[in-house]
């Protein structure tokens, strides 16, 4: 299971220059390029377990831009995937563990240890939404 989300934007540029300004955004930002076709650019990143808290959460864990052409228009489909199921996993592990322990020593109002774990998983999901906006629209400009 993966948390896959896509969007589209439409440009009236070149396919040889939407790939180029992918290939370049790609550079810029560390991560590291696993595919490149002459309509599409996968990327994935690769530093992700070397890396600090906010950065952490303001990287994708990988993605994919595809050009479409339609008429005179092309249109860039970013599909990416902003959370590995690796989060999800240990951050359950971490709250059933934590809120079975409470509950066996009967302190029901300690499970609230667990909302900064699941406070995060929230916060990085909609920071990502926003980076993937901004990294298509730099795309497309």
């Amino acid at each position: 299971m993966k948390l896959k989300y896509k969007i589209v934007k439409t440009t009236e540029l070149s396919t040889e220059t939407i790939i180029k300004k992918v290939i370049a955004l790609i550079d810029e930002q560390k991560y590291g390029i696993v595919d490149v076709t002459s309509s599409s650019v996968s990327f994935d990143d690769n530093r992700r377990l070397f890396v600090g808290n906010w950065e952490y959460a303001s990287r994708l864990n990988s993605g994919k831009f595809e050009v479409v052409n339609i008429e005179n228009t092309r249109a860039v489909v970013f599909e990416y995937l902003p959370i590995p199921i690796f989060d999800f996993i240990w951050v359950g592990i971490i709250v059933v563990g934590i809120n079975i322990f409470v509950s066996v020593n009967g302190s029901y109002i300690g499970g609230l240890i667990t909302l900064p774990f699941i406070g995060l998983l929230i916060f990085k999901h909609y920071n990502l939404q926003t980076k993937a906006n901004e990294m298509l629209a730099t795309v497309v400009a």
